[in-house]
């Protein structure tokens, strides 16, 4: 005796939708969905590279240092800085663009090479 087309064999639920099924992934795309959990030697390589930054921040000069930490950690506008800093907006794009040249270098001698 052949089931109807709707019934369900039982322990199954019905999912009604497009995302009822996902074997219509093939494993090749499976393989490749990236997880959020990172191998433990990432997250080592992360952490070092992450103290290498705040370390090289650290060891620039002050007006570079206090760009970078408006721009990138607080948000602030390249407006507002150069309003804060009393100088032209396009000085304030010059420290940013030379902090990230000098950090960029920092971090090659010390061994990172993918930044």
């Amino acid at each position: 005796m052949a089931l109807p087309d709707r019934v369900q064999p039982r322990g199954e639920p019905e999912i009604a939708g497009p995302l009822s099924r996902v074997d219509h992934l093939g494993e090749a795309a499976l393989a490749t969905t990236p997880t959020a959990e990172r191998s433990p030697v990432d997250r080592l390589h992360d952490e070092r590279r992450n103290r290498a930054l705040l370390e090289s921040i650290d060891e620039l000069p002050d007006v570079y240092q206090s760009a970078l930490r408006l721009h990138y950690w607080m948000g602030t506008s390249v407006a507002d800085i150069a309003i804060m800093l009393g100088v032209p907006e396009n000085t304030v794009k010059s420290y940013l663009h030379r902090a990230r040249k000098l950090l960029n270098a920092m971090l090659r001698e010390r061994g990172f090479a993918d930044v």
